[in-house]
């Protein structure tokens, strides 16, 4: 049973869906994020669970629980209790603060995210994937900057990742205007935010 980001532990889990009985709840009944749509790709091999009332149900006889929070200790019988580190941000930290009364063992996608864990020694690091034939640049450096109406010799200063508040996207645009340059611009690449807050 996972949830928080769910949709990548999903296809992750993909390969195994067929040999395991994989649950996930949602904490809101109706969510409107990426999480949604990876979910439904696999429902007809997960279950998925929506709401805290439905907490309960998704959590009845399972054997290994994962998640980036502390779920309360009475919710849950598994003897297994996964908290995963995904960052060094203080988001990372209070949830690793909170988890250690109720986790069993941490996994961490970096060895700088494992320090934020209680046992920075004994935490599994689990790298992110990454397949490197989707990073390989298919246009020059030159012909970007070009595209993006970016003269030679201009600084920029980049955010990549999900526009989210907790991400702080602005700091890019703050350090932009810090510079106090003409020549200097913030540049954002990633996925716009679906919750429901302002950035």
């Amino acid at each position: 049973m996972v949830h928080g980001g769910i949709g990548y532990c999903i296809q992750t889990l993909a390969p195994y869906l067929d040999r395991c009985d994989v649950r996930v709840w949602l904490p809101q009944p109706t969510s409107v994020d990426d999480d949604d749509t990876l979910a439904a790709k696999y429902s007809n091999r997960v279950t998925v669970y929506r709401g805290d009332d439905q907490l309960p149900a998704a959590l009845t006889n399972a054997d290994v629980v994962i998640s980036p929070n502390r779920l309360p200790l009475g919710s849950t019988p598994a003897k297994t209790r996964i908290t995963v580190a995904h960052g060094c941000c203080d988001w990372t930290r209070r949830n690793m603060i909170t988890a250690q009364p109720w986790a069993t063992a941490y996994a961490a996608v970096s060895h700088n995210a494992a320090k934020q864990t209680a046992n920075p020694a004994t935490t599994k690091v689990i790298p992110n994937g990454v397949d490197l034939n989707r990073v390989v640049p298919i246009r020059s450096r030159s012909e970007i900057r070009k595209r993006w109406g970016v003269e030679y010799g201009d600084f920029l200063i980049g955010h990549v990742g999900r526009l989210a508040p907790d991400k702080a996207p602005l700091t890019a645009a703050r350090l932009a205007a810090a510079a106090n340059a003409a020549r200097t611009h913030p540049v954002y690449v990633g996925n716009k935010t679906t919750r429901r807050t302002k950035t």
